[in-house]
């Protein structure tokens, strides 16, 4: 079994997807056949969603587990009645997940439209009516969404403004190719071409963390893949690459390290425990750990030579926050997200952000800039929980042990917020913009995205 197990757990470490076909340029003229996840992140000026009326599998689960509850067993008596109340109720959860994950697909699916998007699905005809569309299909789904019974027969139906065709008798070709006539469009589609046009209807936007509005001045493409489709983005090679040869970095580290700053008594010198608690919440090998364990203690040793641990250490606990979250109303949209050290100084309020860019010399300076927004949501966060503006707000850069500040004013934050309302309205259309600029330092170029 040991054989196996390894096997298991090394396929289980490669995390191999179910491979996709190489995708053409859309200045190709082709037709490209793909899942919905193989689409995700990409968009084309037409989109044909095939039978949606095909009938959804659910898999027979003999066993069924929920964190919460516990284990379900699936068994039944002669006249299959279900013996296992907790399996009755986990198969119920199941179910409703299950439908939500097909009305989230479905959503990913339409939206890969730019311009055009058609439905197509086939139902049998039962004298003069059609059956109706099978449970939890696709086709179920639209017709509730647009409150219309399987049962009516319309040429067009009416909502939020457009108007779709419908359209119910396609001639069906000859199967053989020599023998069929060039495909005529049905009756009455050429008129629909006239209105059936992009449409721009303004998405609900209900919230926005502060790490979102910096991914979103990055890159709008960027941001419409991890925000609002939800695809997570891959790591990239290359900083897997300088982490190696120049000293760990990037999302992992960064993690490793406000954790550490978090944790970190101030007022006790030594740190060598909280270290090694925080390395053992990783899978790394042993030499990876020590490497880790080297620059965390490093970059904690730097901080205790700044200014601004001198006065942390003088300073009473209870007017020191770490990780404080926060959410004000920004034009009917909640901001919300993380500070990560507040501290009481004289009269007023110091806000210090963590960074663990690997950066020296002009580089700081461009990050301070990048990191700007971000630090302006900080501060009007403080503004509207606390009442006042920070007294200083802060940049720590972890890897060259700078600090940074970051000036505000009247005219500074009343900028911002005409930048921020800006940016929801974009949002809100639903119109992104790739930036070529970003692509490089980007997990989804080239994976999920072919770049400008």
């Amino acid at each position: 079994f040991g054989s196996l197990l390894d096997m298991i757990d090394r396929i289980t470490s490669l995390d191999i997807r179910e491979g996709e076909a190489t995708l053409s340029a859309e200045e190709d003229n082709v037709v490209s056949i793909m899942t919905v996840h193989g689409a995700k992140g990409l968009q084309f000026p037409v989109v044909i969603l095939p039978d949606l009326n095909a009938q959804v599998i659910n898999p027979h689960k003999p066993v069924r587990y929920d964190t919460n509850f516990g284990i379900g067993f699936h068994l039944r008596d002669s006249e299959e009645a279900n013996l296992d109340p907790l399996n009755w109720l986990l198969q119920l959860k199941d179910k409703k997940k299950d439908e939500f994950e097909r009305k989230r697909i479905l959503y990913v699916a339409m939206t890969r439209a730019r311009d055009y998007l058609f439905l197509a699905s086939a139902r049998e005809k039962k004298g003069d009516t059609l059956s109706p569309p099978r449970k939890g299909t696709w086709l179920q789904q639209i017709l509730d969404g647009l409150n219309m019974s399987h049962e009516e027969e319309i040429e067009e139906i009416h909502y939020s403004g457009l108007k779709i065709p419908v359209i119910r008798e396609i001639e069906v070709l000859n199967s053989d190719p020599q023998k069929s006539a060039p495909p005529k469009l049905p009756s009455g589609f050429e008129k629909s071409i006239n209105y059936v046009k992009p449409i721009e209807i303004e998405r609900e936007l209900s919230k926005l963390t502060a790490t979102g509005i910096l991914v979103f001045e990055e890159c709008e493409w960027k941001y419409s893949l991890k925000y609002l489709d939800g695809v997570k983005e891959p790591e990239l090679n290359r900083q897997q690459e300088s982490e190696a040869s120049s000293g760990p970095g990037g999302q992992k580290f960064g993690k490793m390290a406000h954790k550490l700053f978090e944790r970190t008594d101030f007022k006790i010198e030594s740190t060598g425990s909280e270290i090694e608690k925080i390395i053992g919440e990783y899978e790394l090998e042993d030499k990876e750990s020590a490497v880790y364990a080297r620059e965390l203690q490093r970059i904690i040793e730097e901080f205790r030579k700044t200014e601004i641990f001198e006065e942390l250490i003088k300073i009473d606990s209870k007017d020191i926050k770490r990780e404080e979250p926060f959410f004000f109303n920004f034009d009917d949209v909640l901001i919300e997200g993380t500070i990560d050290l507040m501290y009481r100084s004289g009269n007023g309020w110091i806000l210090l952000d963590y960074k663990t860019d690997r950066v020296e010399g002009k580089g700081i300076d461009e990050k301070v800039e990048y990191y700007r927004s971000q630090l302006l949501i900080y501060a009007k966060a403080m503004d509207a929980v606390q009442r006042e503006l920070p007294l200083k707000t802060l940049i720590y850069f972890t890897h060259s042990g700078v600090v940074k500040e970051l000036k505000l004013n009247d005219e500074t934050l009343s900028g911002f917020d005409l930048h921020l309302k800006s940016m929801l309205s974009t949002l809100k259309k639903g119109k992104f913009e790739k930036n070529p600029a970003a692509c490089d330092s980007c997990g989804f170029y080239l994976t999920y995205c072919n770049g400008v």
